[in-house]
């Protein structure tokens, strides 16, 4: 709500006169249009424990655990399975651009929203790793299957992510 409620106050706000002062001043009030107040203490904020996090980056499969940990470290969602090597990664693997995202196993040259848009910077000893992890590889998806497609998140989630988890008591 309290983003839909930004587009008519930006809308009515921006109107303004040859001084540049508005021509429409407001004082919302929100509790006369009913809107909920967001309380942050009690909102489902899921993050992972340090301890979750261990138990990720120890998972058996190599692919899948840098996949945790590098989403981890960088704060990264189902993004993390567009990065391409040769377009999105430094050459020292401590910035990824998050520009695009892959969705049923296809490159989609766009993310959610205009903020989604961003350069990650990982902590230099991730970096190491994902850079051992990658090896002698130039191009080609970061995360992807045998024959090259990235990996389906729907698939990570149900075959790798959600067992895992339960392993690991959450």
């Amino acid at each position: 709500m309290e983003n839909y409620i930004q587009v008519p106050k930006m809308v009515v706000a921006s109107v303004v006169d040859g001084d540049g002062n508005q021509v429409y001043p407001r004082k919302w009030n929100h509790e006369f249009i009913d809107m909920p107040v967001v309380e942050l203490p009690e909102q489902n904020r899921p993050s992972f424990s340090s301890e979750i996090m261990t138990g990720l980056a120890r998972y058996p499969r190599l692919g899948e655990q840098m996949l945790f940990a590098v989403a981890g470290a960088g704060g990264l969602r189902g993004e993390a399975l567009g990065i391409e090597i040769d377009k999105r990664l430094s050459a020292d693997c401590l910035t990824i651009t998050i520009m695009q995202k892959a969705r049923h196993g296809r490159v989609e040259n766009r993310v959610k929203t205009r903020s989604a848009r961003r350069q990650v910077d990982l902590y230099p000893d991730v970096a190491k790793l994902l850079k051992g992890f990658i090896g002698t590889r130039t191009s080609e998806f970061l995360f992807q299957t045998a024959n090259g497609t990235p990996l389906s998140l729907t698939n990570v989630l149900r075959h790798h992510l959600h067992p895992a988890l339960q392993n690991l008591g959450m």
